[in-house]
């Protein structure tokens, strides 16, 4: 079968740096859930307002607060906007596409030789640590480069930044890189020229790591799924039915230790593919928050360490509370109580 070759989209570069297999899965389960509508969607009225566009529903509170914010620190009479402009990065020296897309917006400064994208993103996202800070966010260096390399046929460009304007109902928190010059721009550009296009008619190999807790198809990757039938092929036969009341005898023992073995290997395999899919379950409900089963809900609660010291209880009798170690919070999904 000939090759469908095609370049990785900006929206997947992170992850293609360390799984070949993650953009592949991303290019085809192109999904949605509730919180990615409610994204779409104060983008979609943040862009039309930006260009002027009438705008039948409410308006978000969310969509208000990002629209001041924009007024405050990227005022139109200083910056040029560019909502919802498509963009594609071309070699330099080749003019070969090296990735396309559309990033939120970008602003161009009206009288310095400057740019900046802005990302509008959920801050519940960024305070999660699913997203990656602005130096380091690859999807919108490449919108930045791809940018910088069209407006410098039309104007000097010397500098540019990343802001994440991330949002929700309560305000905005806006992390942004240092400035990127001109060696920073050809940086981008040769990070994203080493990814290489990837064939969408074959699925990669996949690379198993740390970075699996934040791939958004790792719920279809079966490199992190395992199929049941692994622990099937550690091959366990049924127990001996000649132990059963039986003095055991050399030969005996033999076949139990060998059995013993089989279950050991049986169990490792179980455990790992029951680890697996409870650390995917609850990557999920971390990202999505709590899902409901029955009369109960899984997902993220704080559960307080235990208290150290020696002898919690006497140092408490004796009033020596400040002795007493308070117990780390940490965050453990779990069942509890449906509320209502």
């Amino acid at each position: 079968m000939k090759p469908e070759l095609r370049r990785v989209r900006p929206s997947s570069l992170g992850m293609a740096k360390h799984c070949a297999r993650a953009p592949w899965l991303s290019a085809k389960y192109n999904e949605s859930h509730v919180a990615t509508r409610l994204g779409s969607a104060v983008d979609g009225q943040v862009t039309a307002l930006i260009r002027g566009d009438d705008i039948e529903e409410d308006i978000f509170p969310e969509t208000e607060l990002v629209i001041a914010w924009l007024g405050e620190n990227f005022p139109s009479t200083e910056w040029e906007y560019h909502a919802q402009t498509p963009v594609e990065l071309l070699d330099p020296e080749t003019g070969e596409v090296l990735t396309k897309g559309t990033p939120d917006l970008l602003c161009v400064h009206r009288t310095e030789p400057r740019i900046s994208v802005i990302d509008y993103k959920k801050r519940g996202q960024f305070f999660s640590g699913h997203l990656p800070p602005p130096e380091e966010n690859l999807q919108q260096l490449a919108y930045l480069a791809a940018a910088w390399l069209k407006l410098s046929k039309e104007r000097t460009i010397r500098q540019g930044d990343i802001t994440l304007c991330c949002w929700d109902d309560r305000g905005i928190t806006a992390p942004k890189s240092d400035p990127i010059n001109e060696e920073g721009l050809w940086g981008i550009i040769n990070t994203i020229r080493a990814i290489p296009p990837m064939d969408v008619s074959v699925q990669p190999e996949a690379s198993i790591g740390e970075h699996c807790d934040h791939c958004w198809g790792r719920m279809h990757c079966d490199a992190h799924l395992l199929p049941l039938a692994v622990a099937a092929k550690a091959g366990l036969p049924e127990p001996f039915a000649e132990f059963a009341g039986q003095e055991l005898t050399t030969d005996l023992v033999v076949k139990a230790l060998t059995w013993l073995d089989g279950a050991d290997r049986v169990l490792r395999e179980a455990k790992k593919i029951r680890d697996m899919i409870e650390d995917n379950v609850d990557a999920f409900v971390k990202q999505n928050g709590p899902v409901t089963v029955g009369d109960l809900c899984y997902g993220p609660v704080e559960v307080k360490g235990r208290r150290g010291g020696a002898t919690v209880k006497t140092l408490e009798e004796m009033g020596l509370t400040n002795l007493i170690r308070e117990g780390k919070i940490s965050i453990k999904c779990k069942y509890y109580k449906a509320p209502g």
